[in-house]
């Protein structure tokens, strides 16, 4: 036993010795296997499509695989429909839906949801909003019910609306001190400008608190009504059998014919962008790189965030550019990542995402980095924009790209809220519910050639907004030493490197000088 246990020693000693020779060796890029070619067919179902005596549309998507209803109710407006000065509006009056309604008070419905093994959920986007139910197909009908309460008959009452007002409140509070939901208020706000995409789904403090009860009331009154919703299902549902069941629930809803958003594309920044081609103008707004820098005294980690151009949701581009993020910094082994985890070990992760909306949208690239590793670490975010900008890929990235959102596809169908997540924008921006399959079918014929077209025209340092939110003394020491040297400690020397002067803001984006809240 003892002769095992020294063996077994001994083969944890060279592993050890192994690991540890491999991080003090060979410091270039770690190589990632790269998948073969697949030839099998993913397919999307398509959804049947009825309207309901009310107006309301429904989308059913079949599926009988696990005994389990999703439904989400696809509410067409979205925080972009709050007025100036009661931004925040929507979200708060879409949180107190579930805080009773019927019969029933904020507890019972919720000890009544709990009973039927249900889960309810809201959300507020820029465009749209959901709510949305799960449930046991046995028990679908009583949670219908409930369900059309919600939806149609919520209380509103006064004692709940203090209560989720104050924590809406304390909410925002907490979010001005997690710098990384610091950094997307203020990059979203400095991003869109006066476009109403600028401010945060839940508003800000001073906004939020001149909300009363009636304008909640009004709000989802004006949101809610039959012609400005779709209903997507999932389950083991004959068609003709769940239209009588929902009519049954739903025939009495009234509301005003629907008004759906306008196909106009809308830009605050329309002078600055003489400069780029007719069809740049009418994705997203261009304009020269910025530098916006938030203080939080003594962090520990400073969070970059870089806003590229992005495009509308609507836009022939937007297929390759998925595919060019997801090389980009869309996965564990994405360009940024690997750099600045596996490589420069200054983060526990580095990634970027791409926002498509009704009107236009953003590419956002963010690591959370060791606060003296701030020069390094926005060194490093321009080697990787001037290596994608250059629009090379390198060999097996498209195979890989194309593999990952092939992954995400077949596990978003294998749940019931993954398939009717897959619709919703598409409900949402009232397009065809084939919408989905147009998509994936042009990113599947997706060539290097597109994606290094699209890379050429987003990755553009020169066109980056770059929000810095940590210590503001370590950030100008870290924007000195790279403007004064050319390069970052521990980093190579930077080709055709330029920064803005930098500007400061508070934690809701506005000028250190000016008070909290949204411009006036």
């Amino acid at each position: 036993m003892a002769a095992v246990r020294k063996t077994l020693a001994g083969a944890l000693l060279l592993a050890v010795a192994a690991l540890f020779a491999g991080c003090a060796g060979e410091q270039g890029r770690v190589a990632i296997p790269t998948p073969k070619a697949s030839t099998a067919q993913v397919s999307l179902p398509e959804p049947e499509t009825f309207r309901l005596s009310s107006g309301l549309a429904v989308w059913l998507l079949h599926s009988d695989h696990v005994p389990v209803v999703a439904a989400s109710l696809i509410v067409r407006s979205g925080s972009s429909s709050d007025p100036k000065g009661k931004e925040g509006l929507l979200s708060l009056a879409m949180d107190m839906t579930d805080e009773g309604a019927g019969e029933k008070s904020a507890l019972e419905l919720a000890d009544e949801i709990q009973f039927l093994g249900a889960s309810l959920g809201l959300s507020t986007g820029k465009d749209y909003s959901s709510i949305d139910l799960q449930v046991l197909r046995r028990n679908f009908g009583p949670a219908l019910e409930l369900f059309s309460d919600i939806l149609l008959r919520p209380a509103f009452s006064e004692k709940e609306w203090e209560r989720v007002k104050r924590l809406s409140l304390n909410s925002l509070r907490q979010r001005g001190e997690r710098p990384t939901s610091v950094a997307r208020v203020v990059g979203d706000r400095l991003y869109y400008g006066k476009h109403p995409y600028a401010h945060p789904e839940d508003g800000y403090s001073s906004t939020v608190q001149n909300i009363s009860l009636e304008d909640a009331r009004k709000a989802y009154s004006a949101a809610l009504s039959p012609g400005n919703c779709v209903l997507l299902i999932t389950g083991d549902f004959e068609p003709a059998a769940l239209r009588g069941e929902l009519e049954k629930h739903f025939a009495g809803w009234k509301g005003p014919p629907a008004r759906l958003p306008e196909k106009a594309i809308h830009s605050p920044h329309a002078g600055r962008l003489a400069r780029v081609g007719q069809h740049q103008a009418q994705d997203s707004p261009k304009e020269p790189l910025r530098l916006a820098v938030v203080d939080k005294p003594g962090a520990a980690q400073t969070v970059i965030r870089i806003y590229l151009q992005g495009k509308r949701y609507e836009s022939s581009r937007v297929p390759a550019l998925t595919l060019a993020n997801t090389i980009f910094g869309g996965t564990f082994t994405s360009r940024l990542n690997s750099n600045l985890r596996e490589e420069k070990k200054i983060t526990y992760g580095a990634s970027s995402g791409l926002a498509s909306r009704r009107v236009w949208g953003h590419l956002v690239a963010t690591s959370s980095v060791e606060s003296g590793a701030t020069a390094l670490g926005i060194s490093e975010f321009f080697r990787e924009l001037q290596a994608m900008g250059k629009g090379s890929l390198r060999k097996g990235e498209l195979r890989k790209a194309a593999s990952t959102q092939r992954s995400r596809l077949i596990e978003s169908l294998e749940t019931q809220a993954g398939l009717l997540g897959i619709y919703s924008s598409a409900a949402a921006l009232n397009l065809e519910p084939t919408e989905r399959r147009d998509f994936y079918a042009a990113m599947a014929a997706a060539d290097e050639k597109s994606l290094e077209a699209v890379s050429k025209e987003t990755y553009r340092w020169e066109d980056a907004l770059v929000v810095l939110v940590g210590d503001r003394g370590v950030i100008d020491k870290a924007l000195d030493e790279l403007r004064n040297t050319g390069r970052a400690r521990g980093g190579r020397p930077l080709k055709n490197f330029q920064l803005s002067p930098a500007k400061y803001f508070n934690r809701e984006g506005l000028p250190e000088t000016a008070s909290t809240g949204p411009d006036k």
